[in-house]
Parts: C-alpha cells; sequence; structure tokens
C-alpha cells in the first residue's frame, strides 16, 4: 500500500512539472466542467460531495485535486493534436460499423429461494426473512 500510495504521489508531481514544462493552463471552467460530469446522476454537486466525503472520504479539495490532475493528463495527451471536422466526418462515413447502435434488450430476473417441501413464497408460509431473493437486470446490445 505505501508504494502504491508513493507512485501515485510521484505521478501527480510528474504531472504537474508536466504541464508547467508544457505551458498547459488548466482553468477554473476545465474544473467545473468537469465537477459538473463528475455530479451527474446525483440531486446536485453538493449531494455529490457528500456522497464521495461519506463513500471515500473526499473533500471538496480532494475531489477538485482530482479533477486537476485527470485534466493535466488529457492535456498532456493530446497537447499538439489537430483534427479537422472534415476528417471526423470521413471517418465516421468510412466505418459505419463502430458507431452503429445494435439492437438493445432490457432483462431482468428475480430469483426466489425455496426451502424443502415448500411451493415457493406464495402460499408456503415463509417469511420475508426466510425467503432469499436475489434480483438482475441489464441492458445488453447485440451486434
Amino acid at each position: 500500500m505505501a508504494t502504491n500510495t508513493l507512485l501515485q504521489m510521484l505521478n501527480r508531481k510528474a504531472v504537474q512539472a508536466e504541464t508547467k514544462r508544457l505551458g498547459i493552463k488548466i482553468t477554473q471552467e476545465d474544473l467545473q466542467q468537469v465537477l459538473e460530469q463528475d455530479s451527474k446522476g446525483y440531486d446536485s454537486e453538493h449531494a455529490y460531495f457528500e456522497e464521495m466525503q461519506r463513500q471515500f472520504g473526499l473533500d471538496p479539495v480532494d475531489l477538485r485535486n482530482e479533477a486537476e490532475y485527470r485534466i493535466g493528463l488529457e492535456k498532456i495527451a493530446t497537447q499538439g493534436i489537430q483534427v479537422e471536422e472534415t476528417e471526423i466526418d470521413e471517418y465516421w462515413e468510412q466505418h459505419p460499423e463502430e458507431f452503429a447502435v445494435g439492437k438493445q434488450i432490457k432483462l431482468a430476473a428475480l430469483y426466489v429461494g425455496q426451502s424443502r417441501g415448500s411451493r415457493g413464497v406464495a402460499g408456503s408460509g415463509l417469511s420475508k426473512e426466510k425467503a432469499s431473493t436475489n434480483a438482475a437486470s441489464g441492458t445488453f446490445r447485440l451486434r
């Protein structure tokens, strides 16, 4: 664990040094955009911060530092890459299979355990506590 923590610290320092060396700026707008994206699915940005604190012990400063690190990595990796709109359109037209949405099926299942000699939960006299249930659902894409 200590080795992993040290490696993470060194990675962060390396990203900071490289962004400085390359003159890459991370703006408040960049940070806000990432935090808004990360907090989607929560009632508010405040709810997101509270949940991250509760689950992972990360406060808003930690989350902003993490966002800054991720933005720095992305900007380093994409530095100097220029893609024209026409190139995107060409690729889109030449590789339609990569962007095609296949048939989607939604599946759900409920499994109810039975005790010996019972006919299932309904009419068996089993309490909810004794009936073991597992539910699974998901969306699957077929190509």
